[in-house]
C-alpha cells in the first residue's frame, strides 16, 4: 500500500500484489485452470478436511536471485517470496536506502508450527527445564515478520498481528491506517497462514 496525493487529500492505494498458493507463485496460476493439487497426507493416506493443498517448492531465484532465505521456515520463505513479488509490482527494488523507509505489516492466520513443536518437545523431554532456547524464536508471532523484514531490507514501520481468519484484511487495514497517520509512505501488507 502506498500514499497518493489526489485533489488536496491523501488516499491509500494498492500498487503491487504478490501471492504464493498451492498452485504456485503469482496470480497467473489462479486463472489458468490449473489442476493436480498435491493433497495433504498423513502417513501416506490423503486427508482432505479442508480445501487445501501442499505448496510446491519454489526456487527463490525465480523471484530475485539476490534473495537470501536460508535458515527460514517455509512459512517465512513463502511470505518473503510473496512480499518480494508485491514490491516488484509496486516498482520498489531492494536498495538499502530506498527500502529502509518501507514498512511491513504481517497478519498471521496460523503461524508456523515447526518451531513450536521443537520448543515444546525440548520443554517436555527436559522435565520442564529448558536446556536450549534454539527453537524459541520460532514460536513468537513476529517470527515471520522479522524474517521477511530482514530478507527484504524493510526497516520502516513494523507490525505483527496474530489475527486468525481475515488476517489479510486486518493487515491491509493496519497498513492503511499507519500510512494515513504518516508512519510510512509505503508498507507491505502481508498475510501468512500455515496449515499445521
Amino acid at each position: 500500500l502506498r500514499e497518493k496525493a489526489a485533489a488536496g487529500f491523501k488516499e491509500v492505494v494498492l500498487t503491487g500484489t504478490g501471492l504464493v498458493t498451492a498452485l504456485g507463485l503469482g496470480l497467473a496460476p489462479l486463472g489458468g485452470g490449473a489442476t493436480g493439487l498435491a493433497p495433504i497426507d498423513r502417513f501416506g493416506v490423503p486427508v482432505r478436511p479442508f480445501e487445501a493443498g501442499l505448496v510446491p517448492r519454489i526456487d527463490p531465484r525465480e523471484v530475485d536471485r539476490r534473495l537470501e532465505l536460508k535458515g527460514m521456515d517455509l512459512c517465512s520463505r513463502y511470505a518473503a517470496l510473496a512480499a518480494r513479488s508485491a514490491l516488484d509490482g509496486a516498482g520498489l527494488r531492494p536498495r538499502m536506502k530506498a527500502e529502509s523507509e518501507t514498512g511491513l505489516v504481517v497478519g498471521l492466520a496460523t503461524g508456523p508450527g515447526q518451531g513450536e513443536a521443537e520448543h515444546l518437545k525440548a520443554v517436555f523431554e527436559g522435565a520442564f527445564a529448558l536446556s536450549s532456547l534454539g527453537a524459541f524464536p520460532y514460536v513468537v508471532p513476529n517470527e515471520v515478520a522479522g524474517n521477511v523484514a530482514r530478507a527484504l531490507l524493510l526497516r520502516g514501520h513494523s507490525t505483527a498481528l496474530a489475527a486468525g481468519p481475515g488476517a489479510g484484511l486486518v493487515a491491509c487495514a493496519s497498513a492503511a491506517l499507519a500510512i494515513r497517520l504518516g508512519h510510512a509512505e509505503a508498507i507491505v501488507a502481508l498475510a501468512a497462514d500455515e496449515l499445521t
